[in-house]
């Protein structure tokens, strides 16, 4: 396939296009999370497997790092939208969990993958992940839907119910930064 310069140019290129995709509101606004999650998924399962087909190493970062990277940015997006509206009143926790086990996730692959490598050509390997990936991601599509709209309707009520009591204060920016350097008195 080439060099480790090279295998590690086209991990930079998953990554940049994975975390700069930007669509997926837009997409989720036309869309159901299901549709987007069936398309995410013939998405990535078609980026590997188109990968596996190459002997290029251009053709590599454009199925790879462009396709596959596209693919997991707008399913990872589409995921953790619809969890942090399962919890408008968590959604710290939730959008904390759900990048938690994206990235035990790839923690896990890892190992796998190098068992894989080690058996398999690195074609193989990439069709292999492509058939797994697209079957884990259509069964995910099924299990993903938004809440209905009574139970947004009711964590709202509940919200501005719990909200009415509290008491809050807006902050100018000096009175944050004064605020912050007291804080940091006391950290260290």
């Amino acid at each position: 396939m080439g060099t480790r310069a090279d295998v590690a140019y086209f991990h930079a290129v998953h990554d940049f296009v994975q975390r700069r995709h930007g669509c997926c509101g837009h997409l989720e606004q036309r869309f159901s999370p299901r549709i987007i999650m069936v398309a995410t998924a013939v998405i990535i399962a078609g980026g590997f497997i188109a990968a596996a087909q190459t002997t290029s190493l251009l053709w590599t970062y454009i199925t790879y790092g462009i396709i596959v990277g596209f693919g997991v940015g707008v399913g990872t997006d589409c995921v953790m939208s619809v969890a942090v509206k399962w919890y408008p009143d968590k959604q710290g926790i939730a959008s904390g969990g759900m990048l938690m086990g994206f990235g035990m996730g790839a923690m896990l692959l890892s190992p796998l993958v190098t068992v894989l490598l080690g058996q398999f050509s690195w074609q193989t390997t990439f069709l292999i992940l492509g058939v797994v990936f697209g079957v884990v991601m259509l069964a995910v599509a099924f299990i993903v839907k938004l809440p209905p709209v009574e139970f947004v309707a009711s964590m709202h009520v509940a919200k501005a119910a719990d909200e009415s009591g509290n008491q809050k204060r807006d902050y100018s920016a000096l009175e944050m930064v004064k605020r912050l350097r007291s804080g940091w008195r006391f950290s260290g």
